[in-house]
């Protein structure tokens, strides 16, 4: 009597079955390992309080003053992460966490001032008592016991009016899963709290070099660290680098504002390391290539030229407001049509409201120093997110501090540029 194998029991039948599990498991490691990472970005020291109010543009954050201190202080500009997730999740949460959920994702904050609180003129009564009461000592009205401790708890929550940035969630593309950002939230709940952490060391560094779209980015470039404000200590060697992607300057338009002796020149030749990689044919190949163009021999196809980057000062007086329609300003012609002949501007000014309005309005990376006055404030607030920094851009007179947004970034970043030696190879460091 012959054997005969059942269906289920034939070796393909048995090998696919062994493939297809191996896969599975394959994909749930992966899963796994990406609900890990998103977590990751939390930890339980870094928690600043609570939003009690939020709509699809602002949120409104609680926060106590010891977890403020905690973290290190809640400065102006400050990045800061609002989730439902928990930091260090048990491995049986990890399991059940649903990466599709919309609530499993980190909302991206940006604190920009103060917010009042419905019981702020009850404490600011508390305040003035406690303060007559301190008058005539030589105590602070928070010491000495001064105030009940019940009432000094209460005085020492405030409120932060923070910009909604964005989302970032894990995506998947059917075979891994990558951190993506959207500019935006999807919906938001009356009814449920979120936790609010501020981001430090790697995980700020991944969200500040976060780009939108990878094929932009090329060899990353070192050009600075966050720095949220002028007053603060220097950061520590666990500060993360901001890195300028290469790729951002190709046949593209680059800003840096600022006033004299505020650092645009140290960014521009900060930038220049970056631009060497790119630029180093210059006039007489760039020249040669647009003259006499050399054709593939395979594909007989008009070889592009190589990119050119070129740096101009003083650029109110190239490109002046009022002279959009002069088609022989070759500065004009550069700045306009330059990206289709692989050539890309830097161009730099105190004084933006001077600068061609189409110009402006067609730049790509912007780098924004100290200015001193409103007109120029104005002008430059029209453009993505700088109005949340107005205030700063007035007041803060600091050599190097820059607020950066550039092609693929989502966001602006207050960036303290890294000093320039002329001679080395690289920034100096700090």
């Amino acid at each position: 009597m012959t054997d005969r194998l059942l269906p289920d029991s034939h070796p393909a039948s048995a090998l696919r079955g062994i493939t297809e599990s191996h896969e599975q498991s394959s994909q749930e490691e992966k899963r796994l390992e990406a609900a890990k990472d998103l977590h990751g970005f939390l930890t339980e020291e870094q928690c600043v309080g609570d939003i009690i109010s939020m709509d699809y543009d602002t949120a409104e954050v609680l926060i106590h003053d010891r977890l403020r201190r905690d973290v290190g202080g809640v400065p102006h500009g400050c990045l800061l992460l609002a989730t439902r997730l928990k930091p260090d999740p048990e491995p049986a949460a990890l399991a059940e966490c649903d990466l599709a959920d919309p609530q499993v994702s980190l909302i991206l904050l940006r604190a920009l001032r103060s917010s009042p609180l419905p019981n702020d003129i009850e404490m600011k009564e508390a305040r003035l008592r406690a303060g007559q009461r301190a008058a005539q000592t030589e105590h602070n009205w928070d010491e000495g016991g001064k105030t009940d401790l019940f009432t000094l708890d209460q005085m020492r929550y405030a409120g932060a009016h923070c910009r909604i940035l964005g989302t970032f969630r894990m995506a998947t593309d059917g075979d891994s899963w990558n951190l993506r950002f959207g500019g935006d939230i999807d919906n938001f709940y009356a009814g449920q709290g979120l936790k609010v952490y501020k981001p430090v060391g790697e995980s700020l560094g991944r969200i500040i070099n976060h780009r939108r779209t990878q094929d932009l980015v090329s060899t990353p470039v070192r050009i600075g660290i966050p720095r949220y404000a002028a007053s603060a200590p220097p950061s520590g060697a666990d500060s993360p680098g901001y890195e300028l992607s290469v790729r951002d300057l190709v046949a593209q338009r680059t800003a840096l504002f600022g006033m004299t002796r505020t650092g645009k020149s140290n960014t521009t030749k900060t930038n220049r390391i970056a631009g060497e990689q790119i630029a180093r044919h210059l006039f007489q190949c760039q020249q040669r290539s647009f003259v006499s163009p050399k054709i593939n021999r395979v594909t007989r196809e008009v070889e592009r030229p190589p990119p050119v980057i070129i740096y101009a000062e003083e650029a109110h007086t190239l490109l002046p407001k009022g002279e959009e329609s002069d088609t022989g300003n070759i500065w004009s012609r550069i700045a306009k049509e330059g990206a289709k002949f692989n050539i890309g501007l830097v161009y730099s000014t105190q004084e933006p409201s001077s600068i061609q309005t189409n110009i402006l309005k067609n730049t790509e990376n912007w780098l924004i120093a100290h200015l001193n006055n409103s007109d120029e404030l104005r002008e430059v607030a029209k453009y993505n997110d700088f109005a949340d920094f107005k205030d700063s851009i007035l007041k803060v007179r600091e050599v190097g501090l820059l607020r950066v947004r550039t092609l693929s970034s989502p966001f602006t970043v207050p960036v303290q540029i890294d000093k320039f030696v002329v001679g080395d190879d690289d920034a100096v460091r700090g």
